[in-house]
């Protein structure tokens, strides 16, 4: 194979904040963009078994959030769950159709009232009470214009962020070399608009899982779907180790001489990259022409890149 073929994810983050007053019953809320840390994309890479989104901190700094951030400029309080809860935040999953077919986690803690109270100016989430920011962002007004708010000794102050993410909506094209014959490929999104592109968790997207294979003789479909024909498989493949500062993951499928055989040959594939705990996964498919021949005299070995960036 000459190169991988590389595939890439967008991502975006957003933030909600209510500050909830018991005795007055009045809310007041807040929403605004994040801006996604080089350390949060390495951790999505890096993290193995352990989490990235898991707390929320809030802060009373005014400096501008920079990729490179990887602590609040002025920590105030952080916390894991929601008030009166055990641990964790609450997490939950949608999905967007046509013409962008993202997915969106929603993740949502609550401080203990009081916990928060303070002239409050940022917001992070990451995977520690502080630092170990995967976003920042200055808390603004309905102007997007950097704020000051609030929080009470008797207030209760609650934290959404969603974090989306972007399958690519254009055909990934390219050449590959296989015992010296060449193969063009067409690489899409499969399944899009749903749970096939999952990422229901607060951990890894990065491949580390048990990643699915399967082979067929038919052609791709539409990103909404998959190949079509006679199907071959399963076969399963761990990652390889994580490379620091490249934000991607590299996955190879290797076929032993009792897999994929099929008649006429492979012409298209479907993968599915499954990330740890399989809280996130992002399913794809791939076309060759002219199909690959496999039969039980041959091996077969498939890599592709699967990487993530902030979405511009």
């Amino acid at each position: 194979m000459t190169k991988n073929p590389q595939l890439q994810i967008g991502l975006t983050g957003h933030f909600s904040i209510d500050i909830y007053n018991p005795e007055t019953g009045e809310h007041r809320e807040y929403e605004f963009d994040n801006l996604i840390t080089n350390g949060g994309l390495e951790r999505l890479g890096s993290a193995g078994s352990g989490y990235v989104i898991d707390y929320v901190q809030v802060g009373t700094g005014s400096t501008a959030p920079a990729n490179t951030d990887s602590a609040l400029a002025n920590w105030l309080a952080g916390t894991r769950r929601i008030s009166g809860g055990n641990t964790g935040p609450t997490v939950s999953a949608s999905y967007g159709g046509n013409p962008t077919y993202h997915t969106e986690t929603t993740y949502t803690w609550q401080f203990d009232q009081g916990a928060a109270a303070g002239n409050l100016s940022e917001v992070g989430v990451g995977w520690a009470s502080s630092g170990s920011l995967f976003s920042r962002a200055l808390i603004v007004d309905g102007s997007n214009n950097p704020t000051t708010i609030t929080v009470q000794a008797i207030e209760y102050l609650t934290v959404t962020y969603k974090l989306r993410m972007y399958p690519p909506t254009a055909d990934v094209t390219g050449t590959i070399t296989l015992d010296g014959a060449d193969y063009d490929y067409i690489i899409r999104p499969a399944y899009a608009g749903g749970s096939a592109w999952a990422s229901q968790g607060r951990r890894a997207y990065a491949s580390v899982g048990a990643n699915y294979a399967a082979s067929y003789t038919g052609d791709i479909g539409a990103m909404t779907s998959g190949p079509s024909g006679t199907i071959s498989g399963a076969l399963y493949a761990a990652a390889d180790a994580y490379s620091a500062g490249s934000y991607k993951r590299t996955i190879g499928f290797d076929a032993g001489i009792n897999t994929w055989n099929l008649a006429g040959g492979i012409r298209s594939m479907v993968f599915h990259p499954a990330g740890w705990n399989n809280e996130s996964q992002m399913s794809w498919q791939c076309q060759f022409d002219p199909k690959i021949p496999k039969d039980n005299t041959k091996t077969l070995s498939l890599t592709f890149d699967v990487s993530w960036a902030r979405k511009p």
